[in-house]
């Protein structure tokens, strides 16, 4: 089928762009170009990705991805265009505050309850699938209207250019953005399927306050910065010899949740009062989601499989 280009362009990047484009019906699709050498590999690695991400249609996960309609690969190399289903919008365009966009607003109860259930689903099928995302944030959640859904919102998982099959417990892959990273990737130890949680867990804190859950450009800072915020007394529950490289950070550790200072000694404002200060009804179930979603222990940590049989999305 052919596909013809209608001018909007709906993403710029290193890799190149992403057009909008119709097929003969008048069906508008997105299509990622991609003809710069430095990025036609991870390109190439997306689709070899989204075309595992087929698997199982009947799957309650698969709609909460983006899917891959066709694609089309130069057979010198020198360029790869995937045509894929088209969205209004990513995550980030709703927190934005309109008159400035470097301001993040908190998104109401409703939305974010949709977001971790349906970024859940959408991970519990790439688990499925045996892949883990590696990337999930705010810019690549996308999302379109929809009328069976409590928020008005249909929220999916995209951008599978950095993705990993998982073929054995872990792999060793150390990229992802840095405020959504897992702990076992900031340490540098391999990574398994239940790396992209943690990010899930930054996020709805993100939606829910405004501000990044950790926000610090020293590694070793960000992972004592965690476990302030989870706490010592909900750490004390949780087995550490999992991951022997995190003891040296617990013993920095001696404050309780929410207590670590700025630089200007102001303490950042705990979940519970950001719950309060917007009446939410399932403040404590948010709460402990988000904790069991970040634990540093990918063992213990909350499941995508088994997030939507939490509390918080029953």
């Amino acid at each position: 089928m052919d596909y013809t280009e209608t001018g909007e362009i709906i993403g710029e990047g290193a890799f190149g762009r992403v057009v909008v484009v119709t097929d003969t019906e008048g069906h508008r699709y997105a299509k990622k170009i991609c003809t710069y050498k430095k990025y036609i590999r991870e390109t190439l690695s997306e689709l070899e990705t989204m075309q595992i991400l087929e698997k199982d249609p009947l799957h309650p996960g698969y709609r909460y991805i983006v899917h891959l309609v066709t694609a089309m690969v130069d057979s010198m190399g020198e360029g790869v265009e995937l045509v894929m289903d088209l969205y209004e919008g990513c995550l980030l365009d709703l927190m934005r505050d309109k008159e400035d966009s470097e301001i993040i607003l908190p998104l109401d109860e409703i939305t974010v309850l949709d977001v971790a259930r349906h970024i859940s689903l959408g991970l519990s099928y790439m688990n499925f699938c045996r892949i883990s995302h590696c990337d999930v944030k705010p810019e690549n959640i996308l999302w379109r209207r929809s009328s069976s859904s409590t928020s008005g919102y249909h929220f999916v998982l995209a951008d599978f250019g950095i993705s990993q099959q998982i073929t054995g417990d872990k792999v060793c892959h150390h990229i992802q953005t840095k405020e959504y990273r897992c702990v076992e990737n900031i340490l540098g130890e391999p990574i398994g399927l239940n790396c992209d949680m943690p990010s899930l867990g930054c996020i709805l804190y993100e939606a829910i306050t405004g501000d990044y859950l950790v926000n610090v450009p020293d590694t070793g800072l960000h992972i004592i910065e965690i476990l302030e915020r989870i706490g010592l007394e909900k750490l004390s529950k949780y087995d550490s010899d999992e991951l022997p490289a995190l003891k040296p950070y617990l013993e920095m550790v001696d404050s309780v949740q929410g207590d670590l200072a700025t630089d200007d000694n102001e303490q950042y404002t705990l979940i519970q009062d950001e719950f309060v200060k917007k009446n939410f009804k399932k403040r404590n179930d948010m709460i402990d989601f988000i904790i069991k979603s970040i634990i540093p222990y990918p063992k213990q940590r909350l499941q995508a499989k088994d997030a939507l049989f939490h509390p918080l999305l029953k």
